[in-house]
């Protein structure tokens, strides 16, 4: 079935000459999860440019985090961030938006070499190379490689204008093929990521202030620590295989193999002269190197099947995973999960949908069970799980914050609903998500981990609303959340992103613009702090002037241009500044970036 697809579309690719013209149409791409679920539909590399300014955005998909001011900088999701499978988890999530996550990879198919080159560079040090180069090796077999590169340099308390702020190496392999009759499929690949953030501890406020105005002053700015600096490296691998049974794809076997290595250092070479900022120092006054390493190999294997109206799947995962914190003398975490799962989707009529999934392990009472309706229209889907702390939650052992801590199993009921309306170029979505947490751990003000006993309750909810008429083109999301008990959870009670631009042709068609403005706003709130020695976000103490983060809106204005297949955007990110405030605040202690000028471009080949 997906072969057929794709030879009706290959033929589209010749003109009348029966030439062979190669373009974004002539470049197939799917995810594993279309493979997995059998679809036949693909993407083809993007040729648009609404967005292609926000290469570095802090609120996607309704989800709002904070950073530290700066671009490659630590970032923690705002609300609760739940896990999408049970067994062991590691932890340490401060860098995961930096690095190419193994759900997000394109297996492509293409029918001549195809490049894609992304450069940006900012006016304060920013800067983001992305290479991908993918060709076909063979009519079925494809290899793609991505390599990237991003820096930033420090905006606070800088000794010289060329100081590295963070650095992120990355680099993808991956490839895909299928047999003649496409009843066997094969897709792999291999990540890697070093990521260095030089940590600084946060601005320290002279004295005599009391209020977040003297927390503008960016290179000259007193901070908390220096020499200081936080390593992620991780690899990770993935070996996926499906068999078709019988011709129809009802019936099919398949395999899949995760494998994971990570590593989570941090440095010091003189605590002694940090002694103001660390809680404690155990073992080492002279130098600070702490270590926790993670492994974790899962390989599930199953049966599944597809036809016009349903789609399931049955499998057994069994997950192998060792925990270590290599400079201690604390035994780390080892052992193995046993953990069952399934799926089935039905189509109901022609738009709905219904579906169910769970995951069971048994030996540890975890388990998640999903239920969705979607329509058209409207979406629904619940979600009741309990699973265990993270390792890190668990268990940490280093020169200045140790924990050992007995948790039980967190409960978590969710419930999300979206409507989607349409009329003409006007769109209406508003969507809700209610979470409920039983035994809930988060970090309290101590930056140690904690479990609330009794229920938590956490709204989130927004509103996107969208108008395109000619030229003109209006985009709105607001957000409303709410916590039950801000002493456990504390957020933001709104938050609002708005895009208006003006588009067209230019030169006889030769070119085609945008320009606009982007607005974010965020409201005031007791803001997270962030611990550099954990890489976490904790609880902020409301009675701490410096904690209370004032509300803040940015104004980018930018111009986005297209040239054949080339695209390029130049920006001013933080119009605004000088405006009412020098400045604003993300995370208590941090200022948020000045205003930048920034440029960048994308330039697609297809031969």
């Amino acid at each position: 079935m997906t072969l057929c697809c794709v030879s009706k579309v290959k033929a589209q690719i010749l003109d009348d000459s029966t030439k062979m013209k190669y373009s974004p149409a002539s470049v197939f791409m799917q995810k594993g999860e279309d493979v997995y679920y059998n679809h036949s539909r693909y993407t083809h590399p993007s040729t648009s440019l609404t967005g292609l300014q926000s290469y570095q955005p802090l609120f996607v998909n309704g989800v709002y985090s904070q950073d530290l001011g700066n671009y490659l900088t630590p970032r923690g999701k705002v609300t609760p961030f739940t896990p999408t499978t049970i067994g062991a988890r590691y932890g340490f999530t401060a860098f995961d938006d930096f690095a190419i996550q193994p759900d997000s990879i394109d297996y492509t198919d293409t029918r001549s070499p195809f490049t894609s080159l992304d450069y940006v560079q900012g006016s304060k040090g920013q800067q983001h190379i992305y290479v991908v180069h993918s060709r076909n090796v063979s009519p079925r077999w494809n290899v793609t490689a991505t390599i990237h590169r991003m820096s930033s340099r420090k905006l606070l308390g800088a000794i010289n204008k060329t100081e590295k702020q963070a650095l992120n190496w990355g680099f993808a392999l991956n490839s895909r093929y299928y047999s003649k009759d496409a009843r066997y499929q094969f897709l792999g690949q291999i990540i890697s990521m070093s990521h260095y953030n030089y940590d600084q501890g946060g601005i320290v406020p002279s004295t005599g202030d009391s209020t977040n105005k003297d927390l503008y002053d960016y290179d000259l700015s007193k901070v908390a620590l220096y020499g200081v600096k936080t390593t992620d490296k991780r690899v990770s691998g993935r070996l996926y295989q499906q068999y078709s049974i019988r011709k129809d794809s009802s019936i099919q076997l398949f395999s899949q193999w995760d494998i994971v290595s990570r590593l989570n250092q941090y440095n010091d070479p003189n605590p002694r002269a940090d002694t103001a900022f660390y809680p404690a120092i155990f073992n080492d006054s002279n130098s600070t190197v702490d270590k926790a390493t993670y492994l974790q190999s899962d390989l599930k294997l199953g049966v599944k099947g597809s036809n016009s109206f349903l789609f399931y799947s049955a499998y057994y995962k069994a997950r192998y995973y060792k925990y270590a914190l290599p400079n201690t003398t604390v035994s780390g975490k080892e052992g193995f999960n046993a953990i069952l799962g399934g799926e089935l989707i039905t189509k109901l009529s022609k738009s709905l949908y219904a579906g169910i999934n769970a995951e069971l392990a048994a030996a540890s009472s975890e388990h998640v069970v999903e239920g969705s309706i979607i329509q058209k229209y409207v979406e629904v889907r619940y979600r009741h799980m309990q699973y265990t702390p993270t390792f890190q939650e668990q268990l940490y052992d280093g020169n200045h914050i140790r924990w050992n801590n007995q948790f039980n199993l967190e409960d978590l009921q969710q419930l999300t609903a979206l409507l989607r309306v349409r009329y003409g170029s006007f769109s209406f979505s508003p969507s809700t998500k209610w979470m409920q947490f039983k035994n809930y751990v988060y970090m309290d003000q101590s930056a140690h981990p904690a479990q609330f006993n009794s229920d938590l309750n956490v709204w989130s909810s927004n509103l996107n609303v969208s108008f395109n008429k000619r030229l003109w083109f209006f985009e709105n999301t607001f957000q409303y959340n709410f916590s039950s008990d801000d002493n456990i959870l504390k957020v933001p009670e709104t938050i609002n992103k708005t895009r208006v631009l003006i588009q067209g042709h230019l030169f006889k068609k030769a070119t085609f613009m945008q320009i606009g403005v982007d607005v974010f706003f965020r409201s005031a709130w007791i803001g997270n702090l962030y611990m550099p020695v954990t890489q976490q976000f904790y609880l902020g103490n409301s009675s701490n002037t410096f904690n209370q983060l004032d509300a803040y809106a940015l104004f980018d204005v930018f111009l986005n241009m297209q040239v054949k297949t080339a695209r390029f955007f130049v920006k001013m990110a933080y119009l605004n500044q000088g405006l009412g405030s020098n400045g604003y605040m993300v995370t208590p202690y941090y200022s948020g970036a000045p205003r930048t000028f920034e440029f960048g471009i994308n330039w697609q080949f297809f031969d």
